[in-house]
C-alpha cells in the first residue's frame, strides 16, 4: 500500500512537470506576458544548518528512529541561456525550415515575430569526439565548409561540415560570451590540444553523465563513484583524480567549483544534460586558465540564446522508473533604436529510483524508498545590444539554481558480496542521504568586436553559493550508546569482515551495535571580477591576436558538523538514538583571496603559429579552526605561482599540421595545508604530433605523444577515511606519458552515398608510475607505500572508444563501444596495507568492456521519437574501490523518450 502511494506521487509529480513545460506557450500567449515559470517538482530538502555566525536556528535533533522526510511538489523559477550570430561560423550552421501550422499562431502572439526552427533530422554522432572532429553534415553528402585563415598569408583550415542540432544562438561565440575555443575549428587550429564537443547531436543517445561525454577525448581518465556520473573524479594526462579537484572547472568561461581555491574538491559537478557544448584543455592551450592547471580545464557551455522564437522540450522515461525533462523557450528581437534583446528561460528536471537495493531486511530509507536521486535546475539568460552606439556593445545577465537530492553514501561492499550480488547495499547505510542547493549568478559587459574595432574587451562580475549536507555513514561499533564498544573502519570491516565479525555484523544489520552517521554540513562561497581584453594586430611580418586578462576571487569554505548515534538490534532495528553536537565533528573557516594575471600572444606568420603566455597568481589564504572542534587555530599565508608555456603549430600542407608545445602547470594546497607548509604543485609538460583533415574524403585524424612529470604531487591524505577527508599532503614525484590518437570518417560523405555513415576512435595509451617513493605514512591515504616505479592510481594504460552511425533521411541508428584496462587503486599496488591488514581500498578494478546503443525517428520536422539501452551486455564491474570499498558502474538502461523543436 505504501508503495503504491509512492508510485501515484511519483507519477503525479511527473505529469504535472509535464504539463507545465507543455502549458507554458498557451498560458504566455493567453495572458500575452512572459510565461510563468516551469513548475518542476522534487523532495523538499530539510531547512540546511548553519554555522553560528551566520545567525540562523539549528534543526532539531533527529528523532531516535528511522527518519522520513515528506515530500510535496514544489514550484521552481526557470532560467535561462544566451548567444548572437549575425555571421555564422563555419561548424556552426543550422537549419531554417517551416514550422508545423497548428502552434503556429500561439508562438508568434507569444513572441510576435515569425518563426522558422526545427528538429535536426540527421544528427551525426560519431565524431563527437574532439577537437578536429567532424560531427557528419547537414544533409546527407552535404559540401565540406572551409574555415578562413588567421592571416592572408594562411592557407585556409578544412573541416567536414557539422550538424548543430536544431537552433541558432543569437551570438557568435568567437567575440567572447563565455567560451575559448567556440567552435570544432577553433580547437583545431589553438596552439594546444584540447577538443570541442557539441552536444545536442548526442541527445539521442541519452548521455547525461559526463564520464560517457568525456570517454570520447583522449587522454581523459575518469573514476565514477555512483555509477550516474553524479559524482565524477578526471584526470587529464596524469594528474590524481581525486573529486576533480586538479581540473579547473568552468561554466560559461567563469570558475564553477563552490570554492575553487579553499576547497576545490567539494562533490559538485555541472549538469552536462543541460549543456549545449564542453571545451576540454590540455598542453599549452590551458595556459590562461588557474588556479589549477597542472591536470587541464574544462569549460561547459549552457544552453544559448536563440535568434528567434524558439522551443524546446525533452522528456525520456528509463528502467528503474528513470525521468528526465529539458525544455527551454527563448528569443530574440530588435529594439527601436536599431539593438537587440535575447532572454532563455530552461528548467532540467531527472529522476531515478537508483540501481542498488537494500539487502536484508526490507529497512526504509530515509528521504524515500530508493537509493536514487532528483535534481532539478532552472536557469534565465538575458541580454541586450544597444543599438544607437558607436562600438558595438552587450550586456549580459545569468542566473542558475540547483537542488540535488541522493540517498547516495560512501560505503561499497565486500568482494564476496559483491561477487553475489554487486547492486546490494547494507541495512547501515539506510540513513545516507546528500541533500545540495546552489546558485550560480553573473553580469557580464562586452564592448568591441574584434573582428571590427580590432579589440574586444569582456568584464564580468559573478558570485556562486553552494550548500551541501551529506548525512552518511561514517563509523561502526559493537556496543550501545551507554558504552560503544569497539569502533571499526568501514573499509577494514569490508576488506576483512571474518576479522572484523562483529563491525561487519553491525553493518549488515545481523548483531546489535551502533551506527556512527554524521552531518558533513558545508558551505561554500566563491564571488569575484573577471576581464579579459582580445587584441587583434597586424604587424610587417607577424600577426598577432592578444590576450590579457585579470580576475580577483575571493571563496570560502565554512564546515559546520555533528555526528549521530543510533543504536540497533540484533535484526536491524533502531532502539536508541543520540544526537551528536554541531562543530564537534568539524567546526573550521578556509579563506582565500586571490589575484590572477595573464597574457597570451597567437603570431601568425604563413605556415606558423606561435602561442607564447604566462599567468601569475597571488594568493592570501587564512585558515580557521574553533573551539567546538578542537583547540583554537588562526593562521594565514600566502603564495604567488606563476605558469606558462609554449604552443606552436605548422601547416605543412592543406590537410598535415604538425603540433608541438611545452608548458609549466601548477596547482595549490588548501590553506589549512599551505598554513602548514606545503608548497605549490608543478607538472613540466610537453606534447608533439599531427593533425589531418582531408575534407573531400570526410576524414580528420590526430596523432599525439605527451609527456608530463608531477613534482610535490598534492593529494588527499584520506580518501575515504573519517578523520578529515579534505585534507591535503605531498607525496612525491610521478610522471605519464603516451599516445593519444583520434580519427574520425564519414564512408556516406566519402562514397556519395543517399546516408550518412560516421565512424570514429578515440584511443589513448598511457604509461604513469612514481618517480620517487612516496612521502606518505598515513595507510588512509590513496599513495600509501608507493615506491619507484609503482603504477600510479586509477590510470589506467588502455582505453579506447569507438562507435559508428547510419543517418537517413529520418531514422538513424547509432552503436558505441567503451573499453578500459583493469588499474590498480593505490600506489601500494598491492592488497594490502602495509603487506598486513586488509583494506577494502587497496586492490585493482577491473577491465571493462561496455556497449550501448541508440535509434531515433523523425515523425516530422518538429518531433522526434528516440530510444536505445547503455551497457547492453549488463557487464558488471568493479569502477572504484574509493571511498569504502569495490562499487560497480550502473546496470544496462534501457530508456525511450521524445524530443520538439518549433
Amino acid at each position: 500500500k505504501k508503495q503504491t502511494v509512492l508510485i501515484n506521487h511519483r507519477t503525479l509529480r511527473w505529469i504535472v512537470a509535464s504539463i507545465s513545460a507543455i502549458g507554458l506557450t498557451y498560458v504566455a500567449a493567453a495572458e500575452d506576458t512572459s510565461p510563468s515559470p516551469l513548475t518542476l517538482a522534487t523532495t523538499v530538502p530539510t531547512a540546511p544548518v548553519v554555522a553560528p555566525e551566520e545567525s540562523e536556528p539549528l534543526p532539531a535533533p533527529l528523532p531516535a528512529k528511522d527518519v522520513e522526510v515528506q515530500t510535496e511538489v514544489s514550484e521552481v523559477n526557470e532560467a535561462s541561456p544566451t548567444e548572437k550570430t549575425e555571421k555564422e561560423r563555419p561548424l556552426q550552421k543550422l537549419l531554417d525550415k517551416p514550422l508545423l501550422v497548428a502552434p503556429k499562431q500561439l508562438l508568434d502572439e507569444l513572441f510576435e515575430t515569425e518563426s522558422a526552427i526545427q528538429l535536426d533530422d540527421d544528427p551525426s554522432s560519431g565524431p563527437q569526439v574532439a577537437q578536429d572532429t567532424a560531427t557528419g553534415s547537414e544533409e546527407p553528402n552535404k559540401a565540406v565548409d572551409t574555415v578562413e585563415a588567421t592571416s592572408d598569408d594562411d592557407e585556409p583550415t578544412t573541416v567536414p561540415g557539422v550538424t548543430v542540432e536544431g537552433h541558432r544562438p543569437a551570438f557568435d561565440p568567437v567575440l567572447g560570451s563565455g567560451t575559448i575555443f567556440g567552435s570544432l575549428e577553433g580547437a583545431f587550429d589553438a596552439g594546444g590540444s584540447g577538443a570541442y564537443l557539441e552536444l545536442g547531436p548526442l541527445k539521442s543517445k541519452a548521455y547525461d553523465n559526463p564520464n560517457r561525454i568525456l570517454n570520447n577525448v583522449p587522454g581523459v581518465y575518469l573514476r565514477e563513484e555512483d555509477g550516474f556520473g553524479n559524482f565524477p573524479n578526471i584526470s587529464l594526462r596524469g594528474a590524481d583524480m581525486g573529486r576533480s579537484a586538479k581540473i579547473t572547472l568552468m561554466e560559461d568561461g567563469i570558475l564553477v567549483a563552490p570554492a575553487p581555491y579553499s576547497a576545490p574538491s567539494a562533490y559538485s559537478f555541472p549538469t552536462i544534460g543541460r549543456m549545449s557544448a564542453v571545451e576540454v584543455f590540455k598542453g599549452s592551450s590551458q595556459i590562461q586558465f588557474g588556479p589549477h592547471s597542472t591536470g587541464g580545464a574544462i569549460n561547459f557551455l549552457s544552453t544559448p540564446i536563440p535568434d528567434r522564437k524558439t522551443i524546446y522540450m525533452n522528456f525520456l522515461f528509463g528502467t528503474n522508473n528513470e525521468m528526465r525533462m529539458h525544455t527551454w523557450l527563448g528569443n530574440t528581437m530588435e529594439t527601436p533604436d536599431g539593438g537587440r534583446v535575447g532572454w532563455l528561460i530552461e528548467g532540467y528536471f531527472r529522476e531515478t529510483d537508483g540501481f542498488r537495493k537494500i539487502g536484508g531486511i526490507n529497512y526504509p530509507i530515509q528521504n524515500g524508498q530508493d537509493t536514487g536521486f532528483t535534481k532539478q535546475e532552472p536557469m534565465f539568460k538575458m541580454f541586450w545590444e544597444p543599438g544607437d552606439v558607436d562600438t558595438y556593445q552587450r550586456f549580459e545577465v545569468k542566473t542558475g539554481y540547483t537542488s540535488f537530492q541522493a540517498n547516495e553514501g560512501y560505503v561499497g561492499q565486500t568482494m564476496a558480496d559483491f561477487n553475489a550480488d554487486p547492486y546490494a547495499r547494507y541495512s547501515g547505510t539506510r540513513f545516507d542521504n546528500m541533500q545540495t542547493h546552489g546558485a550560480r549568478n553573473y553580469l557580464r559587459w562586452i564592448i568591441g568586436d574584434q573582428e571590427v574595432d580590432w579589440m574586444t574587451i569582456a568584464q564580468t562580475v559573478y558570485y556562486n553559493k553552494f550548500h551541501r549536507d551529506w548525512y552518511k555513514l561514517n563509523k561502526i561499533y559493537d556496543g550501545d550508546l551507554a558504552s560503544m564498544g569497539t569502533s571499526y573502519g568501514i573499509s577494514n570491516v569490508l576488506g576483512d569482515p571474518l576479522g572484523n565479525a562483529a563491525g561487519y555484523g553491525v553493518l549488515n544489520g545481523t548483531q546489535a551495535g551502533v551506527l556512527g552517521v554524521k552531518h558533513n554540513n558545508r558551505d561554500y562561497y566563491s564571488w569575484g571580477y573577471q576581464g579579459v581584453m582580445n587584441l587583434a594586430m597586424q604587424g610587417s611580418k607577424w600577426d598577432h591576436d592578444i590576450q590579457l586578462g585579470l580576475r580577483f576571487n575571493a571563496d570560502r569554505i565554512r564546515r559546520f558538523q555533528r555526528q549521530d548515534f543510533y543504536e540497533t538490534n540484533s535484526v536491524g532495528g533502531v532502539s536508541g538514538f543520540d544526537a551528536g553536537t554541531w562543530g564537534a565533528a568539524g567546526d573550521r573557516r578556509q579563506t582565500t583571496k586571490a589575484t590572477a594575471f595573464w597574457a597570451m600572444d597567437r603570431m601568425s606568420r604563413g605556415k606558423w603559429t606561435l602561442t607564447p603566455g604566462i599567468r601569475v597568481e597571488k594568493m592570501d589564504m587564512r585558515y580557521q579552526r574553533f573551539a567546538t572542534e578542537n583547540t583554537p587555530q588562526d593562521k594565514t599565508g600566502s603564495l604567488t605561482m606563476t605558469s606558462g608555456g609554449l604552443g606552436l603549430t605548422y601547416k605543412k600542407t592543406e590537410n598535415l599540421s604538425f603540433l608541438a608545445s611545452i608548458n609549466r602547470g601548477v596547482s595549490p594546497p588548501d590553506p589549512k595545508k599551505l598554513t602548514s607548509g606545503l608548497s605549490e604543485e608543478e607538472v613540466i609538460a610537453s606534447e608533439f604530433g599531427w593533425r589531418y583533415t582531408n575534407p573531400d574524403r570526410a576524414v580528420v585524424g590526430q596523432l599525439l605523444y605527451f609527456y608530463s612529470h608531477f613534482n610535490d604531487l598534492i593529494v588527499l591524505d584520506n580518501v575515504g577515511s573519517g578523520a578529515d577527508p579534505e585534507s591535503n599532503e605531498q607525496v612525491g614525484s610521478l610522471y605519464a606519458n603516451g599516445l593519444e590518437f583520434t580519427l574520425q570518417y564519414d564512408r556516406g560523405i566519402d562514397k556519395n552515398l543517399d546516408f550518412n555513415n560516421p565512424l570514429f576512435v578515440s584511443a589513448t595509451y598511457t604509461d604513469a608510475a612514481l618517480l620517487t617513493d612516496t612521502l606518505s605514512h598515513n595507510s588512509e591515504s590513496i599513495f600509501a607505500g608507493g615506491q619507484a616505479g609503482a603504477r600510479v592510481p586509477y590510470i589506467p594504460e588502455f582505453t579506447i572508444t569507438f562507435g559508428a552511425g547510419w543517418h537517413f533521411e529520418k531514422s538513424g541508428f547509432d552503436i558505441t563501444g567503451t573499453y578500459c584496462d583493469a588499474t590498480y587503486t593505490t600506489a601500494s599496488n598491492e592488497t594490502f596495507v602495509d603487506g598486513v591488514s586488509t583494506d577494502a581500498r587497496y586492490g585493482t578494478t577491473t577491465a571493462y568492456f561496455i556497449w550501448d546503443m541508440s535509434v531515433y525517428y523523425m515523425f516530422n520536422e518538429n518531433w522526434k521519437i528516440f530510444g536505445g539501452a547503455q551497457n547492453i551486455f549488463n557487464e558488471k564491474y568493479v569502477i572504484t574501490r574509493h571511498p569504502y570499498g569495490p562499487r560497480t558502474g550502473a546496470p544496462a538502461f534501457v530508456y525511450v523518450g521524445v524530443e520538439a523543436l518549433y
